[in-house]
């Protein structure tokens, strides 16, 4: 795989006591979520959708009783808005934060949303019979130890004809935050290519105060149906 390994990523956070991302154990990931869910992704109070969310979904053509999977699901927010706006007849969250989990929950709880679950897993733990019409990962597949492992899992996630869509963060977007991978466009269309039958990928610019971070998106589609 020719996707960029961060150069410092040994040495992320030199101030905070787990310096070696290596030895992250699944609870010391957990409390740096729960931490970050605490300023950055509270219980939702509206169902909205991001620009980026909203070109994702141009790319692809799904029935009226689509199921989804949202990895890293956070506040909840995406698939509630999916199943509020009918695009989505069923759903399903993951997460590894415990808080996020339980925030996705009453959220969900609010706005009275049926045929949503959400749960504290990480993907390489998730386990179901059930198959998904769109997989999510917004923000999600820098974070994984072995990127072809978790592929591998999502494409027989997936119904034949699936989507796996999401965002990550562009080789030149190296910021302070523990990414274990970075990609460019050659490198993120050379990982999805080799599990999935079409790649669409789109560079975009995030707005965030006082910077520009860019972002690729991408649309991957099992090629079976």
């Amino acid at each position: 795989m020719n996707n960029f390994i961060h150069p410092d990523w040994q040495q992320w956070a030199p101030d905070d006591p787990h310096q070696n991302l290596a030895g992250f154990t699944l609870r010391d990931w957990q409390i740096f979520y729960d931490n970050w869910m605490i300023k950055e992704s509270p219980i939702v109070d509206n169902l909205s959708l991001g620009l980026h969310e909203i070109k994702l979904l141009s790319k692809i053509s799904l029935t009226p009783n689509a199921k989804a999977l949202d990895i890293g699901c956070a506040s909840g927010r995406l698939l509630m808005t999916l199943k509020s706006k009918g695009i989505i007849a069923q759903g399903t969250g993951i997460d590894i934060s415990p808080l996020m989990v339980s925030n996705a929950n009453a959220g969900l709880g609010a706005f009275g949303l049926d045929e949503l679950l959400f749960f504290n897993s990480r993907l390489e733990d998730y386990e179901t019979v059930d198959k998904y019409d769109l997989i999510i990962a917004d923000e999600v597949l820098e974070h994984f130890y072995n990127v072809p492992l978790a592929l591998d899992k999502i494409i027989n996630l997936l119904s034949g004809g699936g989507y796996f869509i999401g965002t990550t963060p562009h080789l030149q977007t190296c910021n302070a935050t523990p990414h274990l991978h970075y990609f460019d466009e050659e490198s993120l269309r050379g990982v999805l290519s080799d599990f999935f039958g079409k790649v669409y990928i789109e560079l975009m610019n995030y707005h965030y105060t006082p910077t520009i971070e860019n972002h690729l998106l991408f649309v991957a589609q099992r090629g079976d149906k």
